[in-house]
């Protein structure tokens, strides 16, 4: 699954936007705290999700089509035939 890679690079992306945001003035400070905050609470959000859903399927639940369903992260649109 190539989705749980991204949102670890996407994470390590997160926080060097936060961490590099502490080293900018004033207008871009706050931009690049908010910007790296949206960015880790993405990535976390997906991460867990993720998690969730594979759990999900490993104890029990339908590996069909269906955990795609509920988690917003893995849901991608079918491809037109």
């Amino acid at each position: 699954m190539i989705v749980a890679p991204l949102l670890l690079i996407a994470l390590a992306g997160g926080y060097a936007v936060l961490v590099m945001s502490q080293h900018q003035q004033s207008p871009l400070d706050a931009l690049g705290r908010w910007l790296g905050s949206f960015i880790l609470l993405v990535a976390l959000t997906g991460l867990v999700c993720t998690a969730v859903c594979a759990l999900r399927c490993r104890y029990g639940g339908a590996c069909g089509a269906a955990p795609r369903m509920t988690c917003p992260v893995l849901s991608l649109p079918a491809a037109p035939r």
